[in-house]
C-alpha cells in the first residue's frame, strides 16, 4: 500500500508472491485514514479479500463493475530500479530544503493537500466496497441480500444502477462501527456492518445494519437492522453479538451459524458494549463482554439540577463492566452425526468454497488451486 503522504485519502494495493520478492498492482484508490487502511483479509476462506475503493467513475455511464488486477502491468526489476532512483532524487531535494522555514514548508504541504482533495470530488458519495475471491486478481462489487431481516425484498441489484452491499472498515468510521470479522477456525463465516445502496453511507443516521455470510462473502444475509459488535467461536457454530452504538441490556446469540438468533438479558442496567471476545482461540463456548454502564439518565438529571455556568462536565458513561458469557450449559444436547455429514440425521454439513454458481461451468471445481471440502455445523 503506497503511503508516502499519510494525509492522502486513498492508496494502492500491491500483492506479493509467496516469497515477498515480486509485487503486482492489484487495486487502486483504496480509502485510508491516518492510521488505518480499508482492507481486510478474510481468514475463514483462503484468497478472499475486501476493500473500500474510491470509485472515480461512480455514477457515470459505462462505469466499471469489475477490476482485474492482472490487467495492470506487474512490477519488474526495471520498475524497482527506476523507483529507487526516483526516491534518491526525492531525498536529495528534501536535503536541499533544510534552509526553508516552517512557514514555507507548511505552505507547500497545504498546496499539495488541496490539490489531492480537489481530485477526490464528492469523496463521501463515491466510496464502494469490493471483494476478491482469487487473491486480488479481480475485484467485484458485493451482491446485496435479496431480503432484509424481516423477509422483505430489498430491491437492490447491481443491474439497476450498481446497487450493492457496502461495508464499514477502519477509516472514515467516526461512529465506531465494528469492522468485518472472520477467523480460521470458522470456515466460510464472515460478519460485517454496512448498508445497501450505491455507495458506503458514513453519515450519522444512515440505514446501517449487520450482515452475515456463510460462504466466504459470496452471498450475504441481514441479521440485524442496527450495527452490532460480534464474535465467532465454536468453529463457527456459535455467534454472539450486541448493539454497540446504543446502550442495551441484551446480547443475542446463534447456535447455527446465524440462521436463527435468540436474545438474552445480561444486565439489569443499560450498558455500552465495547467488545465481545471469545476466551480461547475461537473454538470455545465462553465469551467475555466488556463495556461501561450507561449514565445518560443521571447525566440529564444532573444538568437540570445545575445552577452553575452551564458547562457540561457530565459523561454519559459510568463505571466499567465485564461479563462472562458461558454458553456451555445452554445447549440442550450434544451435536451428532459428524461421521455422516450432509444426512438428515446429522447436525453437520459438507461445504466447499467452489459450491456456488461461479464454478458450475468448470469440471475441475478448484478454488485457489485446491479441491477442499469442509465438515461444519448446519
Amino acid at each position: 500500500m503506497n503511503d508516502h503522504n499519510v494525509e492522502n485519502l486513498v492508496g494502492h494495493l500491491f500483492i506479493s508472491d509467496t516469497l515477498g520478492y515480486r509485487f503486482t498492482h492489484s487495486l487502486e484508490h483504496i480509502t485510508k485514514g491516518r492510521y488505518a487502511v480499508d482492507f481486510e483479509s478474510i481468514k475463514s476462506t483462503s484468497g478472499t479479500y475486501m476493500a473500500n475503493k474510491y470509485d472515480i467513475t461512480h455514477g457515470e455511464a459505462g462505469a466499471v463493475k469489475e477490476y482485474v488486477g492482472s490487467n495492470i502491468k506487474p512490477l519488474t526489476e526495471e520498475d524497482i530500479s527506476f523507483h529507487e532512483q526516483a526516491l534518491d532524487n526525492k531525498n536529495r531535494m528534501n536535503n536541499d530544503r533544510v534552509g526553508m522555514n516552517s512557514k514555507q514548508m507548511g505552505g507547500k504541504n497545504l498546496k499539495l493537500s488541496h490539490s489531492a482533495l480537489k481530485q477526490l470530488s464528492d469523496f463521501d458519495t463515491k466510496v464502494k466496497t469490493y471483494m476478491s475471491h482469487n487473491k486480488g486478481a479481480s475485484w467485484n462489487l458485493i451482491d446485496a441480500p435479496l431480503k432484509d431481516v424481516h423477509g422483505r425484498t430489498l430491491h437492490c441489484y447491481q443491474s439497476d444502477g450498481a446497487c450493492s452491499l457496502h461495508l464499514h472498515m477502519y477509516s472514515n468510521n467516526d461512529l465506531g462501527y465494528a469492522p468485518p470479522y472472520s477467523n480460521e477456525a470458522s470456515v466460510g463465516v464472515v460478519l460485517a456492518v454496512g448498508n445497501t445502496g450505491n455507495y458506503l453511507d458514513t453519515k450519522k443516521g444512515a440505514a446501517v445494519g449487520t450482515y452475515l455470510s456463510r460462504d466466504g462473502g459470496i452471498k450475504w444475509s441481514q441479521i440485524a437492522e442496527i450495527p452490532l459488535i460480534y464474535d465467532i467461536s465454536d468453529h463457527g457454530a456459535l455467534l454472539v453479538a450486541a448493539p454497540n452504538t446504543q446502550a442495551t441490556t441484551q446480547i443475542r446469540y446463534s447456535w447455527n451459524e446465524g440462521k436463527t438468533w435468540t436474545k438474552l438479558k445480561v444486565s439489569a442496567e443499560p450498558i455500552w458494549v465495547e467488545n465481545i471476545i471469545s476466551t480461547y482461540e475461537s473454538v470455545t463456548q465462553n465469551f467475555i463482554l466488556y463495556g461501561t454502564y450507561d449514565k445518560t439518565a443521571e447525566s440529564k438529571k444532573a444538568k437540570m439540577d445545575k445552577k452553575d455556568d452551564g458547562k457540561n462536565t457530565d459523561s454519559e458513561r459510568g463505571g466499567d463492566i465485564m461479563i462472562n458469557l458461558d454458553f456451555s450449559g445452554l445447549h440442550t444436547r450434544k451435536c451428532k452425526g459428524a461421521d455422516a455429514p450432509g444426512t438428515d440425521k446429522s447436525d453437520f454439513e459438507l461445504w466447499s468454497p467452489h459450491d456456488d454458481e461461479r464454478y458450475q461451468a468448470h469440471s475441475h471445481k478448484c478454488h485457489m488451486g485446491q479441491m477442499v471440502t469442509y465438515v461444519r455445523r448446519k
